[in-house]
């Protein structure tokens, strides 16, 4: 019986590397997603001397509501900050919960922001969310691996994309 089993553990593992999913084919996306963030983020930096002139397309009570989503999503960012101090001591566990945390709000708030803005931002501001989720998760797998560098690398990604994310927010 074990060789049965053994052979049909060999067989799922080849079928299983055939279709790349051992090979770690489920973070293609995750890269492909974020080559086409990066390629979004400088088109739209490239375009900002174009649209700092144009009026608000937003009415007041727009303007309101995404000022409301905006300070939910300000604080997460606050919450985020304190990511920082748990990586530089290398308190893995504070930075696994934090994440478990966090990346929850996170993107119920982010897409509730994203989906109030103009059509226009909204691709933008999709993207840059996206690219903020994988930072996280970046750092949790970082964190599981007790490794500073990509945890501390991931984190200033991750401030640094929130931050243009604020940016795209309107406020008058």
């Amino acid at each position: 019986m074990s060789h049965f089993l053994k052979g049909f553990f060999a067989g799922l593992f080849s079928l299983l590397l055939s279709f790349g999913v051992w090979a770690g084919c489920w973070s293609q996306p995750v890269f492909a997603a974020s080559a086409q963030s990066t390629q979004l983020i400088e088109q739209n930096q490239s375009n900002e001397s174009l649209q700092a002139g144009t009026p608000s397309s937003y009415s007041s009570a727009q303007l309101k509501n995404l000022k409301k989503s905006a300070d939910a999503v300000n604080a997460l960012r606050n919450r985020l900050e304190s990511f920082q101090p748990a990586i530089e001591k290398r308190n893995w566990a504070e930075v696994h919960t934090g994440v478990a945390g966090l990346l929850p709000d996170l993107r119920q708030k982010m897409t509730s922001v994203t989906d109030q803005l103009a059509l226009q931002d909204r691709l933008l501001a999709r993207a840059i969310a996206t690219e903020v989720f994988i930072h996280l998760e970046r750092i949790d797998e970082a964190d599981e691996v007790y490794d500073y560098q990509a945890a501390e690398t991931n984190y200033l990604q991750a401030v640094q994309d929130f931050d243009a994310f604020l940016g795209l927010i309107p406020t008058s």
